[in-house]
């Protein structure tokens, strides 16, 4: 045997090679983790440095609403109380009943508004009633489907007379029963439970729902609608069709071509000084005023908090594993690792390296 060969000093190339691809996959995996802790960092201070703007914000709205409520308490509701209304439609003759009882603005907002102390409580009052729409076929439904542009079908009407003090005011709504509404893409389609696909595009068949009219008080104490916002309840809001109807979506599914589809329409009247209507023209529709400035402290402080908490372990690991004593072996899983440590500590003595070279000579003169 050569005196190289007995010479022989074990080499890191075989275990750095199988630990390469394991330290950079690691490498990429708690860089992705540093960057989204900088990410969360960056969210929580923009959180705490706008946390006075969105409060103010909030309180503005709340101080219009707020005396929105005391209007309509003290001045509005009374008044609305005494008024007589009736409708006319699809040969159907029906007075709206008056719906009231002591409920609190929570039931009208959004659920996320009930922890909030600051709203108040208020009274509502609106006049409620429904009537049978006209029945139409589902072969009917099916042809209006078929047509390739959105429009509507089924015109229809409904005649109100609002009587008080002594005074009648009339007014007419008309708006289309059937709508086909179409929309680019199949996402849409996959969002909404009443869609067709054709040829890439989606269609929606709508029924009217509920139709709802603002009123105001005149000079002379009498009601009339609200011109100022054509008698929409969800006028400004984005939740709703801007108009006097909400329309929902209709599924035709598998249905006989000579089955009769029939519809219930409710009507409501509202004041135009509802507190939720202003509510709802306040918010967009949304129902929610926003969060207060402390609400938005506290989610950027915790935001910093978990980055923090989350970036100083994940440094520290990456220091030990580049400039620690043992940042190869840390790598290095198994058996490799064990072998690896044991060639360090052997490497630091060289009495264990010379017994090593003499253990391999005499193995090979026999």
């Amino acid at each position: 045997m050569s005196a190289a060969a007995a010479l022989r000093i074990p080499s890191r190339a075989p275990y750095y090679s199988s630990a390469f691809l394991d330290k950079q996959s690691k490498s990429t995996w708690f860089g992705a983790l540093l960057f989204l802790c900088a990410a969360g960092f960056a969210a929580g201070v923009y959180l705490l440095v706008s946390a006075s703007a969105v409060g103010k914000s909030r309180d503005e709205n709340l101080v219009n609403y707020i005396e929105d409520v005391e209007h309509w308490t003290d001045d509005v509701r009374p008044s609305f109380l005494g008024v007589d209304i009736y409708a006319e439609a699809f040969g159907q003759n029906v007075t709206l009943a008056a719906i009231e009882s002591g409920a609190t603005s929570y039931e009208d907002l959004h659920k996320w508004e009930e922890g909030h102390s600051d709203l108040p409580k208020y009274e509502p009052l609106f006049y409620e009633g429904s009537v049978g729409a006209t029945t139409v076929t589902v072969a009917d439904l099916y042809t209006e489907m078929e047509q390739d542009v959105a429009h509507d079908f089924k015109m229809s009407q409904v005649r109100f007379s609002i009587v008080s003090n002594g005074a009648n005011s009339n007014f007419t709504a008309s708006f289309p029963l059937w709508k086909v509404e179409k929309y680019p893409g199949v996402q849409e389609c996959r969002l909404r439970s009443s869609t067709v696909h054709s040829f890439g595009k989606c269609k929606v068949l709508q029924r009217a729902r509920t139709v709802c009219i603002t009123v105001q008080s005149n000079d002379e104490g009498s009601w009339e609608v609200d011109r100022r916002a054509n008698g929409s309840c969800w006028q400004g809001s984005h939740s709703h069709t801007p108009g006097l109807v909400d329309y929902e979506d209709y599924r035709l599914g598998h249905r006989v071509a000579e089955e009769e589809v029939s519809s219930t329409l409710k009507l409501l009247i509202r004041s135009s000084n509802d507190p939720y209507v202003q509510a709802a023209n306040l918010t967009n529709g949304t129902m929610y005023f926003g969060t207060t400035s402390e609400e938005r402290s506290v989610e950027g402080l915790v935001l910093v908090i978990v980055s923090c908490a989350l970036t100083l372990p994940a440094l520290c690991f990456f220091w030990d594993t580049y400039y620690g004593e043992d940042s190869d072996i840390d790598w290095m899983v198994g058996s490799e690792a064990r072998k690896y440590k044991k060639f360090r500590e052997e490497e630091k003595e060289p009495e264990s390296v010379m017994k090593e070279i003499v253990r391999d000579f005499e193995m090979h003169s026999l």
